[in-house]
């Protein structure tokens, strides 16, 4: 047993804090996932993609039209 018990009270304070840093955590984990996936995913997908203007959106077919490729 414990010869000098201790009553405290924390108050709804740390409480509110510790979830507003889980919620922190989570965002900061999302906005990872999408740094790390879809911003790459979107920039090969901008590759495959033909473009509007006609010309080529890959280096080969850039090369083939090019009068010096």
């Amino acid at each position: 047993m414990d010869p000098f018990p201790s009553f405290f009270y924390i108050g709804p304070g740390p409480g509110i804090g510790a979830v507003g840093a889980m919620l922190a955590l989570l965002g900061a984990a999302l906005l990872m996932v999408v740094g790390l996936v879809w911003y790459p995913l979107k920039r090969l997908l901008e590759r495959l993609r033909p473009s509007r203007n006609g010309k080529g959106s890959t280096r080969a077919e850039r090369g083939a039209a090019s009068p010096n490729g």
